[in-house]
């Protein structure tokens, strides 16, 4: 399954990177790679995730953290929408 990622989760991603980074800089990699192991379950079982909020999406919490990875699949490529902490608001 081919994986891809928004401009908005690239942007998703530094910004939570450098959330983290300010307060417990040891603590960025830890988070990146449950989101890491996150999408690799999706690959694995990709309608594993609830119902999205946004329609024609899925929702997956990356344990451990405060972030919802929102994603669609089509045919065999596994769009990843958004990676964004449950405290912010959506769109």
């Amino acid at each position: 399954m081919k994986i891809y990622l928004t401009k908005l989760t690239a942007q998703d991603l530094q910004s939570t990177k450098d959330y983290i980074s300010q307060d417990k800089p040891n603590a960025e990699l830890a988070v990146i790679k449950r989101v890491v192991e996150a999408i690799e379950n999706i690959v694995a079982f990709p309608s594993m995730g609830r119902a999205g909020r946004v329609s024609h999406t899925k929702e997956l919490v990356v344990s451990g953290t405060p972030l919802v990875i929102a994603y669609r699949v089509k045919q065999d490529t596994l769009y990843i929408v958004r990676i964004i902490h449950t405290a912010r608001k959506w769109i």
